[in-house]
């Protein structure tokens, strides 16, 4: 029985029954190897198992493996070589010590308890009468290395067609006045077969048969080897006569690993029918491993095909060689034949060829390790006379993928009538490659810095991937290289990551990949010159038979994500607030920043207009507008400087499409927008003050959005220049106006004086929230602008603290009155009419339709007072009419 390999262990295979009797039913074998009838308690230590190993290793201890019987209070011993090495604790199988053994043969024996009238006692007095038994079926040696190509079997075996009648058990062979017996009693037949598995490939093979005994007949039993089933050779087990012999046989021929081999010790009949009955202890092989071994005959090779088989001669096409083969498809040779004393054609009988598969080569010759073999034919043919024959494709087919396959032809010259054969590697080698790649599992498109998956196949011409196809895929490198770059011209190849995978198991390779950029990416799946599998064929292969086929296929790259950043502030930022005004001259402004980035926020540069940007759907989200409007307005301004206006109902959110052409070159994956809010604003109409605040903002392109909670906020007023007309005593003075907002609920109170009901200074008013300037102010003789009037000047002094101040000169003492108009665009926005008069500065134009206010000069009494008199003002547009002691002031 035999016990497997197992790494790291040396195993000694076989079961062993140690001890002095036999009444053990459960044991396998029934008789011990001690037998104490004649005090043999120590024929185990004189007569140990051996056992061989190739190299030198360190044993941290033995095992009994699934041992029986052993006492609890028995502590087994054991013995190496002849000396003990370890002692167990009590009851256990397994002995632990430190030993280093030398490569070559060694002795192993262990020993339990010994007994003298049921009492422990030592195994060397004379009083002993009980040895312990106890059986186990191998030996483990316990080791950081192993031996796996040596096989130790060790138990005894007897073969032939009788028994031992004697009933002596296992006795002791150093009685030579009592010829050994056989042991155990019952044979096993007339035949023991050891089956065995080899590695490596092996120049010879020694087999090892100790203590055979009771050998009677000569040239009747025999060792029979097999290799992969195949009958390789015999030798007779002959002896001087019956005694115990240890013998030695040797294999001495090349055989390719990894192999099977078989053997088969024989026991066969006298001429009157009797089986030879005898029995041998230990039973040991030792292959000898070579690596890539080659033949050195040169009498067979093998050639690419010849079609024209009368054209052939194997002198001539001697040198040719074979190219690269596709996996699983069927393929000709041309087999030749020569004597290699006289080079001439030799008509020979080719016995076998076979295909041994190797997975490296160097210089053109097979190397590493012999993965596999075939034999593509026995009693193939005949070679012609001139030393031709061709293999049929029916029979030349390899199904899988091989980097170096050796083709070994064996056979025999017509001429020899022998049955010894010669055998040949062909002189050429060659692989076996894939037809093509593939890839599959494409995705249709992945967004740039995400994992994603693909599948790349190696696969035969009928699409199936080839087995034994294990390559690795290196990204922008060697064999078997995944290339890729972008598509348009101009634009950036990003970097593509191998984040794991890419090994292939028998021709198919799954991969997850990371690419950081937008496009559209082409992959080649192709073989790069001195990394291709075919290598051992560069030598005689074009470039297009030898490669596998490339495949190429485009992915697409999209944004992950919009990063977005935004500032939204009032137009007056320092007096953090805003004026209504339905022209948008002045208002809020959002400046919006936009990038096109990765899954890990780094921008995509292939984002532009020239490259990979789209049109982007801006949308922005507000708080409900609480004012009297129905509008939204707004405007924008992309990197060009065009504007585009629009508006919407003020529930709707803000939405535009950006056109592409923002994303410029210069600032590749990035943009920016300038956005400008205001309301629709009715001159006749006051409003509230109102805290517009932008909520959220979302961008898209159709494959990617960005989103920022934003949350900020901008102030509106509804703003008014609160004028007055005047009675002045003298020809040059100042006179201040305030600008003013209306709040009509005083919850957003814009200042700390309330000037007129509901009205109050903004004294946060500046310049650029409303202004003229003094060419803007016209002096007529009436409400028409257009009759001017010389003699009188008006300038601004200052706009400060939310009030206007003005400077009035006048030049000609004769002028008793004039009207001053503010003719200026820049306080539009600031006109309120409550008769729905529009704002109007032309040069027709009069009080109705923009800012004016009237002075009128009058001389004073003794006293310096304002003289009585009727004032004919203009129309008030705050409230009604009314005087004050050093003048009459007109609301408007």
């Amino acid at each position: 029985m035999l016990i497997g390999i197992v790494r790291a262990d040396i195993y000694l295979n076989g079961y062993l029954h140690i001890g002095d009797n036999d009444d053990f039913s459960g044991y396998i074998p029934k008789e011990p190897i001690t037998f104490d009838g004649e005090h043999t308690y120590n024929y185990y230590l004189n007569n140990p198992t051996n056992f061989y190993i190739s190299k030198d290793i360190t044993i941290t201890g033995v095992e009994l493996v699934n041992a029986i019987g052993i006492e609890s209070d028995d502590r087994i011993k054991v013995y190496i070589d002849g000396k003990r090495v370890g002692r167990g604790t009590k009851g256990s199988n397994i002995i632990y010590f430190n030993l280093t053994l030398k490569a070559g043969f060694h002795t192993i024996a262990v020993k339990g308890v010994c007994y003298a009238d049921g009492k422990k006692e030592n195994c060397n007095k004379s009083d002993v009468d009980d040895i312990d038994d106890f059986y186990f079926e191998g030996y483990k040696l316990l080791t950081s290395d192993n031996d796996e190509n040596i096989k130790n079997f060790v138990q005894r075996h007897h073969i032939g067609d009788d028994e031992d009648n004697n009933n002596d058990w296992y006795d002791d062979l150093s009685d030579d006045w009592n010829k050994p017996f056989w042991y155990p009693d019952d044979n096993e037949g007339t035949e023991i077969t050891y089956d065995f598995n080899v590695s490596c490939s092996v120049s010879s093979v020694d087999f090892y048969l100790y203590r055979v005994r009771d050998i009677d007949y000569k040239n009747k039993n025999q060792i029979q080897f097999y290799v992969n089933g195949n009958f390789a050779g015999y030798a007779y087990i002959n002896t001087n006569d019956d005694g115990v012999y240890d013998l030695h046989y040797v294999y001495q021929n090349l055989i390719k690993g990894p192999f099977n081999g078989k053997v088969k010790i024989i026991s066969n009949s006298n001429w009157w029918g009797d089986y030879d009955d005898f029995s041998w202890d230990e039973f040991i092989v030792v292959p000898h491993c070579v690596n890539n071994p080659q033949q050195t005959n040169t009498t067979f090779n093998a050639v690419d095909y010849i079609s024209d088989i009368t054209q052939c001669n194997a002198v001539n096409d001697w040198d040719d060689n074979i190219t690269t083969k596709l996996a699983d498809k069927e393929f000709n040779l041309t087999l030749l034949a020569k004597d290699p004393d006289t080079d001439t054609p030799l008509e020979a009988n080719i016995t076998k060829v076979t295909l041994y598969y190797y997975d490296s080569s160097s210089n053109g010759q097979c190397s590493g390790n012999l993965i596999g073999s075939k034999v593509i034919c026995n009693n193939c043919g005949q070679t012609n006379a001139n030393g031709c024959m061709t293999l049929d494709e029916n029979t030349l087919n390899v199904d899988r993928a091989v980097k170096c396959v050796e083709v070994n032809i064996q056979g025999r010259a017509l001429s020899n009538t022998s049955t010894d054969v010669n055998e040949s590697n062909s002189t050429d080698n060659f692989a076996v490659r894939p037809y093509k790649f593939i890839i599959t599992n494409i995705p249709n498109a992945v967004k740039a810095g995400n994992d994603f998956n693909i599948t790349i196949k190696a696969v035969d011409e009928n699409g199936n991937p080839v087995k034994d196809y294990n390559e690795t895929v290196y990204v922008n490198g060697q064999s078997v290289d995944l290339e890729y770059n972008e598509t348009k011209s101009g634009c950036k190849t990003g970097i593509l990551n191998k984040v794991s995978g890419g090994n292939f198991v028998n021709g198919e390779a799954n991969l997850t990949l990371n690419y950081n950029e937008v496009g559209d990416l082409n992959l080649t799946v192709k073989e790069v010159n001195s990394s291709e599998y075919a290598l051992v064929d560069s030598d005689d292969t074009n470039d297009t038979q030898r490669f596998i086929q490339s495949v190429s296929d485009v992915l697409d790259f999209s944004v992950d994500h919009f990063k977005l950043s935004a500032l939204f502030e009032n137009y007056d930022k320092d007096g953090n607030f805003t004026y209504y005004d339905r022209d948008l001259n002045i208002a809020s402004k959002l400046e919006l920043n936009i990038t096109a980035v990765d899954k890990n926020g780094n921008v995509l540069s292939n984002y532009n207009k020239d490259c990979y940007a789209k049109n982007i759907t801006v949308d922005i989200a507000h708080n409900n507008v609480e004012v009297n409007v129905s509008q939204i307005l707004y405007k924008y301004i992309d990197t060009n400087g065009t504007e585009y206006d629009g508006n919407v109902s003020k529930d709707e959110n803000v939405t535009f499409v950006y056109n592409k052409n923002n994303f410029t070159t210069d600032n590749n994956g990035s943009t920016s927008v300038n956005v400008y809010f205001n309301f629709d604003r009715n001159s006749s109409v006051v409003l509230n003050p109102f805290e517009f605040n932008i909520t959220d903002i979302d961008v898209n392109d159709t494959d990617a959005n960005g989103t920022l909670n934003l949350n900020e906020t901008a102030r509106y007023y509804y703003g008014n220049l609160l004028l007055s007309d005047v009675l002045a005593v003298e020809n040059d003075f100042n006179k201040t106006y305030p600008f003013i907002v209306y709040d009509g609920n005083g919850v957003l109170n814009p200042g700390t004086k309330e000037l007129v009901y509901n009205w109050y200074l903004n004294d946060k008013h500046s310049v650029i929230d409303g202004n003229v300037t003094d060419s803007e102010i016209v002096v007529s003789k009436d409400f028409n602008a257009s009759n001017t009037l010389n003699g009188v000047t008006v300038s601004v002094v200052s706009i400060n603290g939310g009030k206007i101040t003005f400077k009035i000169d006048r030049t000609n003492s004769n002028i008793n009155y004039a009207v001053i108009h503010l003719l200026s665009p820049n306080l539009k926005w600031l006109w309120y009419s409550k008769f729905y008069e529009k704002y109007d500065i032309s040069n027709n134009s009069s009080c109705l339709n923009h800012f004016c206010f009237a002075v009128s000069w009058q001389n004073t009494n003794n006293e310096g007072e304002v003289g009585s008199g009727e004032f004919n003002g203009t129309e008030a547009n705050v409230t009604d009419t009314n005087s004050t002691k050093r003048g009459v002031k007109i609301f408007r």
